[in-house]
């Protein structure tokens, strides 16, 4: 929540002073309200234990004051904690993490965010908005590599012009201080180069805090990409925002749509969007999918005129079709 207040304050033009005051003030009303009261209500039916826990099989825990509890299923909601890779000279420049980032008393002049998802792209631009020289460093080739490429190079493309400094596919040498600021030794396609800002932020995935839970006796496991496993036939639905009618109405022409659906079935099966209003679009596509629209379905509903919505209504459309075929009236 302070991230997002942050994030949300640094693009109306706050100052750091103001948003820094509104976030101490969130936060207090925050862990009051949400997390020391929260069970007042429900002393009846919850019982709380102040202690850690490890698991001893699939169905047991126990807790640090020797007491054992039993259940069918376990609900794991440990949180987690920021991960700073260890390469040489990390410990020299005391890094920050994308948690210490929001509370710093000062604005750096310059700052390096080492990663390229999501916390990272969205403090770049936080902290660029508020005048910070912002430079961001991945390791892979692309930003965001989890999604289409399409969507990454759009992104990339718009924090450039932004004024923010993209490199990609880097890896890391060494980090060490330099002339009262922090520096970061990196190769590039063979090339070693070095980059120094007043601050670094490592802003590289997070690990759950679970060393104690021993989840090797509860049987835990994770699997990864699932659903390229699944052999799913899919069809795509390319949109850019430069050809929505609600995108060009606004003068917001930067961005795309991009849905899946399964060929067979004709079911929604994924979204991925880029646009000024992607978070209002992208919940009406969670529903969607939730529901097991088809896309016959989508195309059946109607969306008002110039909304963000009609433009989902065209994205289906034009699945495997011509975009430049339609003709839509302004």
């Amino acid at each position: 929540m302070p991230s997002k207040y942050i994030i949300s304050e640094a693009f109306s033009g706050s100052t750091w002073s103001f948003i820094a005051n509104g976030r101490d003030r969130l936060i207090g009303s925050l862990r009051k309200n949400k997390y020391i009261h929260v069970l007042d209500n429900y002393r009846d039916t919850v019982s709380y234990f102040h202690e850690t826990a490890r698991f001893i099989d699939k169905r047991s825990i126990v807790l640090s004051n020797g007491s054992t509890i039993t259940g069918r299923k376990f609900i794991l909601t440990t949180g987690s904690k920021p991960f700073i890779p260890n390469f040489p000279g990390i410990e020299t420049i005391d890094p920050l993490d994308s948690t210490g980032i929001l509370f710093i008393d000062t604005l750096p002049e310059s700052l390096i965010i080492v990663g390229g998802r999501f916390i990272a792209l969205e403090l770049g631009q936080a902290f660029a908005r508020l005048g910070v020289d912002v430079t961001i460093l991945q390791r892979s080739t692309h930003l965001i590599p989890q999604f289409d490429t399409e969507i990454s190079s759009s992104i990339e493309k718009v924090l450039v012009d932004q004024g923010i400094n993209v490199i990609t596919g880097t890896a890391l040498v060494e980090a060490f201080p330099d002339k009262g600021k922090k520096s970061i030794k990196y190769t590039k396609n063979g090339e070693e180069k070095t980059i120094a800002a007043e601050q670094i932020v490592f802003a590289t995935g997070r690990t759950g805090n679970t060393e104690l839970l021993n989840l090797s006796a509860a049987g835990v496991g994770i699997t990864e990409r699932e659903a390229d496993k699944a052999g799913i036939h899919t069809a795509v639905s390319r949109f850019p925002m430069a050809e929505a009618p609600y995108g060009l109405a606004n003068n917001d022409p930067v961005g795309t749509i991009i849905l899946v659906k399964n060929a067979d079935t004709d079911l929604l099966i994924g979204a991925e969007i880029l646009a000024r209003d992607a978070g209002n679009m992208i919940q009406t596509l969670t529903v969607a999918i939730m529901a097991g629209m088809s896309t016959n379905d989508l195309v059946n509903t109607y969306f008002p005129y110039l909304t963000a919505g009609e433009d989902i209504k065209l994205a289906t459309l034009v699945f495997d079709k011509d975009i430049h075929s339609y003709h839509w009236i302004l």
